[in-house]
């Protein structure tokens, strides 16, 4: 029997929109565009032939969609990385307007914007089947339609949450729950503002990061810093309706007790859906529950790398002197956790224990379409189907193996075709190292660990310190890699 769920999970990334560089319509309907925001879809955008998944996603006075691509380093050229370090984000509109800007990384530096008129495909995935939220409830928590139940049911059996809330879209990065209420956080926006010409979203000068908790007691906590600096922009309560997207295609492969003895499932499960591209969930008691951000296997263990948290002061309130609250989860039952103050390098505190962990993964279809070795030979697939996944809106993985069950398993963050050639960053990843034979742990003096691997077998890494702008080695090399699709 087929269930709804099925259809979802074997769906498409569709080209619902194209916009010219004057904000004409090419094809599609906007119309759908905006729905289909409003529905919690995901979106990734195709521009100046490069692809990025959006990281926010806002409906400007009911008429235009303007989205955030935080998830670029700036490059110098198409497999290569600037030499001095920039982030080099974008906020581009179906009005064919796009606002770039750069700062350095680690720093408050800011290095230049420039305002263009660019053409745009828009891609989106459903989130749910009906395209109806979970749960929706007011500003006071008042339940509108759907059910707190069905939200934490969903959140149990591993789902990724997405939210609507008046004019943004957003994903969830991080949740837990207790009894009575559900909070996630979104750590993946910048400070915007409406242009002089009171027409176009554009992102403010001297730009502070906004970190949201929401809450399904209708709380919104917002924390502002800096860009590249420890210095609150101020931390502030609000109250706003929500509604709650959650995307049923994941299920568990493998829970284990604090030991990392089996209840149920095998870790030989989950190693072989991580080598077959899938990405990965990672649940802790309390229902705490995040996508893993890399994920590293080595002698049939599997550790989970998960950055995109902050820290707490409940459930409701991020904490007023905040840091950023990463973990490194091994199927050994070992979990690690180290804070580093949000804006400068300043280690606070590396605390481990063991617990029992569900570990789900996505059930969408992911494909390999090209493998290489180290000198670009190709192995399976080719470089144009590569390419044509790029250009059909596709997200793309990588799976690195170097050495006899060892390997390194992450998402691109963006990807540019350059002729027949394309090359990927990625980016979500702070430095580690093997502490156990089955185990990795984030290093000492912690640093960004960014890189850009292309068809072609190179690889180029720039590292830079956690919180200043220093630069902690850069080199190139050359790797075989395999690359899979969710088209």
């Amino acid at each position: 029997m087929l269930f709804l769920s099925d259809f979802l999970c074997n769906s498409s990334w569709i080209a619902v929109y194209e916009n010219d560089a004057r904000g004409q319509q090419v094809s599609g309907s906007l119309k759908n565009l905006i729905n289909e925001v409003r529905a919690g879809a995901s979106v990734r955008v195709l521009l100046d032939n490069t692809v990025y998944q959006a990281d926010f996603a806002h409906i400007v006075q009911g008429k235009a969609v303007a989205v955030q691509l935080l998830q670029s380093v700036a490059r110098a050229a198409w497999n290569t990385f600037k030499r001095n370090g920039e982030w080099e984000w974008k906020l581009v509109s179906t009005s064919g307007f796009e606002h770039q800007v750069r700062y350095d990384i680690g720093a408050s530096t800011f290095r230049g914007e420039q305002r263009n008129k660019v053409a745009v495909k828009w891609f989106t995935k459903q989130q749910s089947c009906s395209k109806k939220p979970v749960l929706s409830h007011d500003r006071n928590g008042a339940i509108l339609s759907g059910s707190l139940v069905d939200l934490m049911t969903s959140i149990k059996e591993g789902s990724d949450i997405r939210c609507f809330s008046p004019n943004s879209a957003f994903p969830i990065q991080s949740l837990e729950m207790t009894k009575s209420l559900v909070s996630g956080q979104n750590v993946h926006h910048v400070s915007v503002t409406i242009d002089s010409g009171g027409k176009e979203l554009v992102f403010q000068n001297n730009a502070y990061w906004w970190f949201t908790l929401h809450s399904t007691l209708g709380t919104r906590d917002m924390s502002r810093w800096t860009v590249g600096e420890h210095t609150s922009r101020g931390h502030t309560q609000s109250r706003a309706n929500i509604d709650w997207f959650a995307d049923p295609c994941w299920k568990l492969v493998f829970a284990h007790d604090k030991h990392g003895a089996a209840k149920s499932g095998s870790r030989a499960d989950l190693v072989t859906a991580i080598k077959s591209g899938a990405r990965v969930r990672v649940q802790i008691p309390s229902y705490r529950t995040a996508e893993a951000d890399n994920l590293s296997f080595q002698n049939g263990h599997v550790t989970a790398q998960l950055l995109k948290r902050l820290s707490e002061k409940n459930l409701t309130r991020i904490a007023g002197d905040t840091s950023w609250y990463w973990q490194m989860i091994s199927t050994t039952g070992k979990v690690m956790s180290t804070l580093y103050k949000v804006g400068e390098h300043q280690h606070v505190s590396t605390t481990s224990s063991y617990q029992e962990i569900r570990w789900f993964i996505d059930t969408k279809s992911w494909t390999l379409i090209y493998s290489h070795n180290a000198q670009g030979q190709a192995l399976d697939g080719s470089e144009g189907d590569v390419v044509r996944a790029v250009q059909s809106g596709a997200a793309i993985r990588g799976l690195y193996e170097y050495a006899a069950n060892k390997g390194y398993a992450f998402s691109f963050q963006n990807l540019r075709i350059h002729g027949d050639h394309v090359s990927g960053q990625h980016l979500n990843h702070v430095s580690m190292r093997e502490s156990q034979a089955s185990e990795m742990q984030l290093t000492q003096n912690a640093y960004w660990w960014f890189v850009i691997f292309t068809t072609q077998g190179r690889m180029e890494m720039s590292r830079w310190s956690v919180g200043e702008h220093t630069s902690r080695r850069h080199n190139v090399g050359s790797i075989g890699l395999k690359w899979f699709a969710n088209y």
